[in-house]
């Protein structure tokens, strides 16, 4: 009988999603990250000056080689009913000291509400989207408020990891490529 009831528990937390909430705040300059109402806080680190040798080209060339895999991906998700499902609200509240900018900026922050739409969806199954923007033309301010409610099983996790793994194998050109830091490779 207790064997039963485990398997039972278990076969639950498997296959039923988890809500996942979380909530990105950006107002006076300062961002603020929650989840599950418990906030975020980051840490600045103290580095030492060191030179860097830099190569931008051998950065551009990882993020080339890494394009068509998320790509890939990306198509492999977009038609998959195994998706996490996904609430999105996103109110913005901002200001400009010429109205005129900030009534510019109004019409093009409303004109990039079907993309983001667009691009979340490739990875997500939107459940409720919201995508408020109020202009303030009297003050000049910044407030940004996302919040979300991801849900997620272990089975969806398990299944999108397998078909990462799997467009990363099956891709040849990152096969052959060794990926160092610019240094290792002198």
């Amino acid at each position: 009988m207790h064997i039963i009831i485990i398997i039972l528990i278990i076969f639950i937390i498997t296959l039923f999603p988890i809500p996942i909430p979380f909530k990105l705040h950006y107002y006076n300059n300062n961002l603020h990250i929650y989840i599950y109402e418990k906030e975020i806080s980051f840490k600045k680190r103290v580095t030492k000056n060191i030179k860097h040798d830099i190569r931008s080209k051998d950065y551009f060339q990882i993020l080339k080689d890494f394009y068509p895999l998320i790509k890939n991906v990306a198509i492999k998700l977009k038609n998959n009913p195994l998706k996490p499902r996904l609430i999105f609200n996103l109110y913005l509240n901002f200001g400009f000291e010429d109205a005129a900018k900030t009534a510019i900026c109004f019409g093009f922050l409303n004109s990039l509400s079907p993309i983001l739409y667009f691009s979340i969806g490739k990875f997500f199954h939107i459940k409720k989207y919201t995508f408020s923007i109020i202009p303030n033309f009297k003050s000049s301010k910044i407030d940004l408020c996302l919040k979300s409610i991801l849900r997620i099983s272990i089975v969806n996790t398990i299944y999108i990891v397998i078909l990462i793994l799997l467009v990363f194998l099956n891709n040849k050109k990152l096969k052959n490529t060794k990926i160092l830091h610019p240094k290792e490779e002198l």
